[in-house]
């Protein structure tokens, strides 16, 4: 019976929380988390509780959680275009030119944003990848015109991207996006005579491979070489009611800068 008839017992305080340091039978543990105790010393005079030290590093280099990479290099751009229907022109011309039709490319610098994370050493994210002609001649079939000179032209990626790393720790590999292409031509003269092509854009849709190694600079920071291979397939149309379809890819050498 409590204390005085119909007077109820003292409520029970709860058990103390378990102590981490010791396992169920009650004992010192060996090894907590990242840290082990080590044997104690024979030399060591009565019983002796060696403090615990660190067996796993303190860095993290490995592929998992937030990644953010930036990329640049170069590229071979190359670009094949045709016009629906001849080019409208106010110029004086002896001859009716052809529907445009031609193809070129050059060197061009090639980038890469790409925004994502990372389970295991899979990337899945968002990211953006261009690569850029400066200017190229496109040769063209109508020996009228001859070929075209064209301003500076670019093709641009964007979508969902996936960055497989063989080992969460090592830096082998591959990634791959699907994407929404865009190309912003150019204008773009005859080398002979002929009407001007009309600088445009155009959109459709074109994908992303690539693969590449890094090397570690920091616990979360490493450095690579990426070897990527971009294309498009867009159509638009110019000011003037031309429709135009154009063809584009870039084979790239990159230096990428990722945080994981």
């Amino acid at each position: 019976m409590g204390p005085g008839y119909g007077a109820p017992y003292p409520p029970t305080a709860p058990p103390p929380p378990p102590n981490p340091v010791l396992d169920p039978d009650l004992y010192y543990r060996q090894r907590l988390g990242a840290y082990q105790r080590p044997p104690p010393s024979p030399a060591a005079a009565g019983p002796t509780r060696a403090a615990y030290v660190r067996i796993l590093p303190r860095t993290r280099k490995w592929h998992d959680g937030g990644y953010f990479r930036f990329a640049l290099g170069v590229g071979s751009v190359h670009e094949s275009m045709e016009a629906d229907r001849s080019l409208p022109t106010v110029r004086e011309l002896d001859f009716v030119p052809a529907p445009l039709s031609g193809s070129g490319g050059g060197l061009g610098p090639v980038t890469e944003l790409s925004l994502g994370y990372s389970v295991y050493g899979l990337v899945l994210g968002v990211g953006a990848y261009t690569a850029t002609i400066p200017s190229f001649d496109a040769e063209t079939d109508d020996p009228e015109t001859g070929k075209y000179a064209f301003n500076l032209t670019q093709l641009a990626l964007f979508g969902p991207f996936a960055d497989y790393y063989f080992d969460r720790e090592g830096g082998l590999h591959v990634q791959a996006a699907p994407a929404v292409a865009t190309l912003v031509a150019g204008s773009a003269e005859p080398e002979i005579a002929g009407p001007q092509a009309q600088a445009h854009t155009a959109i459709g849709f074109g994908f992303m491979l690539g693969a590449g190694y890094e090397w570690w600079v920091d616990d979360q920071w490493s450095l690579g070489l990426i070897g990527r291979f971009t294309f498009g397939k867009t159509t638009g149309e110019d000011n003037r009611g031309v429709g135009w379809s154009h063809t584009s890819y870039a084979p790239a050498l990159l230096l990428g800068a990722t945080y994981h």
